[in-house]
C-alpha cells in the first residue's frame, strides 16, 4: 500500500510538473509574442531613420546641398521638353519634373531624418511653407495637362516652379539652427532694410517669416 501510495503521489508530482511546464511556455511564448510585436513596432517607426545614417551637421548640409542642387537641376532641365509639351506630349516634361521633386523632397530628409520630416511637416512652423510646395507641385501637373496658349503656360509654369524652389529652401532652413534668422538677416542687408521694423524676430508669421529659425 505504501509503494502504491508513493507512485500515486509520484505520478501526480509528475502531472503537476508538466502542468506548471505548460503554463510556463505558454507564459514565455505569450511574453516572446509582444517582445516581437514591439520590436516589430519599433523596427517599423525606426526603419525610414535607418536611411539616413548617423552623419555630422557637416555631412548632412553637404548631403542636402548636393541633393537639393541635383534636384532643381533636373527640374529645370525639364523644361528642354517644353517643345513637346506645347505639340501635345506632356508626359516627358511630366515625369521629368516629378522625378526632380522626388529628389528634392528628399534632401531635406538629410537634414532631419525621413520619419522626422514627415512627422513635422504640418506643424505650426512649417504648415504653411509645406501647404505652398505642394500646392505648387500639384498645379504645375495640372497645367502641364491643360491646353492653353504656350506663352502663358511656359510664364505660369516658370512662376511655380520658382515659387516651389523658394517654399522648399524656406522649409529646409527651419532644421538649420537660426537657419531662417540669418536668412533673413542677409536678405534685409542687401535690400537695405536694417533701418527700420528691425522689432524681435521671434513669433510667428507668413511661411514663419517671423520665427525664430531654430531647429524643432
Amino acid at each position: 500500500m505504501v509503494g502504491l501510495n508513493g507512485s500515486n503521489s509520484g505520478d501526480v508530482l509528475n502531472i503537476n510538473n508538466e502542468n506548471d511546464d505548460i503554463e510556463l511556455a505558454a507564459s514565455n511564448n505569450s511574453k516572446n509574442g509582444e517582445s516581437d510585436s514591439e520590436r516589430t513596432t519599433t523596427f517599423v517607426e525606426e526603419a525610414a531613420d535607418l536611411l539616413c545614417p548617423e552623419l555630422t551637421f557637416q555631412q548632412r548640409l553637404l548631403g542636402f546641398a548636393t541633393c537639393f542642387t541635383i534636384a532643381y537641376m533636373i527640374t529645370f532641365m525639364s523644361f528642354k521638353f517644353f517643345v513637346q509639351l506645347i505639340e501635345g506630349y506632356p508626359v516627358p516634361f511630366a515625369i521629368n519634373y516629378s522625378a526632380g521633386n522626388l529628389l528634392a523632397m528628399s534632401a531635406s530628409g538629410f537634414l532631419c531624418g525621413p520619419k522626422r520630416q514627415f512627422r513635422n511637416m504640418f506643424d505650426e512652423k512649417r504648415r504653411t511653407v509645406s501647404i505652398v510646395y505642394l500646392s505648387c507641385l500639384f498645379s504645375t501637373l495640372v497645367v502641364v495637362f491643360i491646353p492653353i496658349y504656350w506663352p502663358a503656360k511656359l510664364t505660369i509654369l516658370i512662376t511655380l516652379v520658382i515659387t516651389q524652389c523658394s517654399a522648399n529652401i524656406w522649409y529646409s532652413l527651419s532644421y538649420v539652427p537660426y537657419g531662417r534668422r540669418t536668412a533673413l538677416k542677409l536678405m534685409k542687408r542687401y535690400l537695405g532694410l536694417n533701418g527700420n521694423g528691425g522689432g524681435s524676430a521671434e513669433g510667428s508669421g507668413f511661411m514663419g517669416l517671423g520665427g525664430s529659425g531654430e531647429l524643432s
